[in-house]
């Protein structure tokens, strides 16, 4: 498995994405497009909610991803650095937001919100703001000191927002969570790097997911494994998808539709 690091193959990525059919904006991308054009969410207040003070701590984390080389192993860093390498970063966040906001109207009992990969929370509160503090947080977390830090993070921004923090491996927590017999309406996974374990997520939260859920996949041209397992997920039955360079979307609908099994992208504008 070998990571896109290279402006070489950064450049490939880039020509094969820029060949695709871009989506159409009256379809079920519709809503979260216009939410990302109208820019719902404030960035500068989701940076805020990580204080500036703890950007200079460093700190001990566990690491179960596929950057660790032994697969879990414990990493010291700062939380400045892990902010710049590892939380979501603006351009991914507002689209965070933006799929988050487009669920609102429909679910009058709140968002039902997953995420595999707290880090920092800057991801969870993204999306906590996108539905207006209307939804319910359950967030899946490896390392204990992130886990805290994000449970914190979403606390200062979101008050009175119900979080369920889970901590430990994924092939731990998430089986948890889907024997709870709860349901998503809005899934990011953005916890493991390697196609393997993301298509295992996939067949776990699946059943999970209500109609018209999204599924927002992270770093999906992070290696050609990763992108090879997005394709896989692109040609599920009932899902539609779209490719915004960085992270994918899966709209997991019930009715079978011609555009099924093919991915658009977004205009230019709008990659994250």
């Amino acid at each position: 498995m070998e990571r896109t690091r290279t402006w070489y193959h950064w450049a490939k990525w880039w020509v094969q994405w820029s060949r695709m059919t871009v989506l159409d904006p009256s379809g079920v991308m519709g809503g979260p497009t216009a939410a990302r054009v109208a820019s719902v969410l404030d960035w500068n207040f989701v940076r805020a909610s990580l204080p500036r003070g703890e950007r200079d701590k460093w700190i001990d984390i566990l690491d179960f991803g596929a950057s660790s080389k032994v697969g879990e192993g414990r990493v010291f860093t700062s939380v400045g650095k892990l902010e710049r390498t590892a939380s979501a970063d603006r351009r991914k966040a507002i689209w965070l937001a933006a799929f988050s906001a487009s669920l609102t109207a429909s679910r009058r009992d709140g968002v039902d919100i997953l995420e595999l990969g707290a880090c920092l929370g800057s991801g969870a509160v993204s999306l906590i703001l996108g539905a207006q503090k209307q939804c319910r947080y359950v967030g899946l977390e490896g390392s204990p000191e992130l886990a805290r830090m994000a449970k914190d993070r979403i606390r200062r921004a979101a008050p009175g927002v119900p979080i369920d923090m889970r901590v430990g491996p994924f092939r731990d927590t998430l089986p948890e969570i889907v024997a709870d017999d709860v349901r998503f309406d809005l899934v990011f996974l953005d916890g493991h790097h390697k196609g393997r374990i993301l298509l295992e997520q996939w067949g776990q939260i699946r059943p999970r997911l209500n109609k018209g859920a999204w599924v927002v996949v992270d770093d999906i041209r992070w290696s050609g494994d990763m992108h090879a397992a997005w394709n896989k997920l692109v040609g599920e039955e009932g899902v539609l998808a779209f490719d915004l360079f960085r992270i994918g979307a899966l709209y997991c609908g019930e009715s079978t539709n011609p555009a099924e099994g093919k991915s658009r992208r977004v205009p230019l504008s709008l990659i994250a």
